[in-house]
């Protein structure tokens, strides 16, 4: 998908000789969700949690990684204390046993050998148990206080952001805000490679919409390696429409189109992850 006077340019060039071929092949919807998503395909190989995802307090609760002897693991257990859960097994099995009701969130980090490449590749797996206790009993009859304190603290409006050329900044934020707390800091390392891509158009030096999203996914797997993370495809996926439906109406003909359509996504996401 391009813009008109882009499409008069490959005619063009067809026409007299110079190019052989459409340079630029057209937008797929891959190609859209890759845009808003931002992250390159999938993991190179697998790693998942095996275990209860229910238990009552005190109860001795197993997890296990599944993954190859190639894979390197470490656990890490959210808002727990270190005495609630041991590791086994070159640490890829973890025995919990909580002693109060709540979720509880473990974070598998697991470190894969590519071959051929310099690197090993880091993949989060999450898995949490919900562990539940006794219901409580009547307990004593509380007594008397001086009548009821201040007002609780109101929970803060979410923000407007400004509707700018193409009203897209609106639309990302309303789709990370469903994300975890703990993904805000890989949000931000995210909004700052679009804003550096949206600056990159602005200087020219990026020749068609298609070359905009290639360096907008270069950049976040030199951030993240060759992984997708399943919380960016899914608020991407809701994005590719209206991307979609933009070019569709030719509103992303130019390089300044682009530049704007960028730096209203990476104000989405910086207006989450850095609040």
């Amino acid at each position: 998908m391009f813009s008109r006077l882009l499409r008069v340019c490959v005619l063009f060039g067809l026409a007299t000789g110079v190019w052989a071929a459409d340079p630029f092949p057209p937008l797929t919807d891959a190609d859209w969700e890759e845009l808003a998503a931002g992250l390159d395909v999938s993991p190179p190989c697998t790693v998942t949690v095996d275990g209860k995802t229910t238990a009552a307090v005190g109860q001795l609760v197993r997890l296990d990684a599944l993954c190859g002897s190639e894979v390197s693991v470490l656990w890490h257990l959210v808002g727990g204390q270190a005495d609630w859960w041991d590791t086994s097994n070159d640490g890829r099995t973890v025995f919990f046993a909580a002693p109060t009701a709540g979720e509880y969130r473990f974070v598998l980090a697991a470190a894969c050998v590519i071959p051929n490449s310099p690197a090993p590749t880091l993949q989060l797996v999450e898995h949490v148990v919900t562990v539940r206790g006794p219901a409580p009993g009547p307990g004593p009859t509380p007594t008397p206080g001086p009548g009821p304190g201040p007002d609780p603290t109101p929970t803060p409006p979410k923000p407007v952001l400004p509707a700018g050329r193409f009203g897209v900044a609106q639309i990302v934020y309303d789709g990370v805000s469903t994300m975890p707390a703990t993904d805000k800091p890989m949000v931000l390392a995210v909004s700052n490679n679009y804003s550096a891509v949206a600056a990159q158009c602005a200087a020219g030096v990026v020749g068609s919409l298609k070359g905009a999203i290639d360096r907008v996914r270069s950049a976040n797997v030199t951030l993240f390696g060759s992984r997708r993370d399943d919380h960016l495809k899914a608020w991407g996926t809701g994005l590719a429409q209206k991307l979609a439906d933009l070019d569709k109406a030719g509103k992303l003909a130019t390089s300044d189109d682009w530049r704007c359509l960028l730096e209203e996504i990476a104000l989405g996401l910086r207006t989450w992850g850095a609040n």
